[in-house]
């Protein structure tokens, strides 16, 4: 999306348009807004979860849903108010996962 760059901690500039109908005394007209605007770099650092409930998974798609709530540190000038949904991907290795098979610390390693 377009928050990325941003998120990542790269600035962005941004195509902000938008119209509103502006009221003086007896007088009402249109104001029409298109200006770039440059959003300054966020990057998100230390970033925690809690509460972590698993809502749904699918095997076919490997898709996982899981609720939690997220705390994090910005140094940015950005505030951050209703974040709303957060999509994280989550990367592993799905022998590693596998609980029939050895841990890591528990594979023989080579010998060199």
């Amino acid at each position: 999306g377009a928050t990325v760059p941003i998120l990542r901690g790269d600035g962005a500039d941004w195509e902000v348009r938008g119209a509103a109908t502006v009221s003086v005394r007896a007088l009402r007209f249109q104001v029409y807004i298109e200006k770039r605007l440059r959003m300054p770099a966020t990057l998100i650092d230390e970033m925690t979860s809690t509460n972590a409930a698993l809502e749904e998974g699918d095997g076919s798609s490997g898709v996982l849903s899981v609720s939690a709530d997220a705390s994090f540190i910005s140094t940015s000038v950005l505030e951050f108010i209703g974040l709303g949904d957060l999509e994280v991907e989550l990367w592993y290795d799905l022998e590693g996962n596998d609980p029939s098979s050895l841990t890591v610390s528990q594979r023989p390693t080579e010998p060199s």
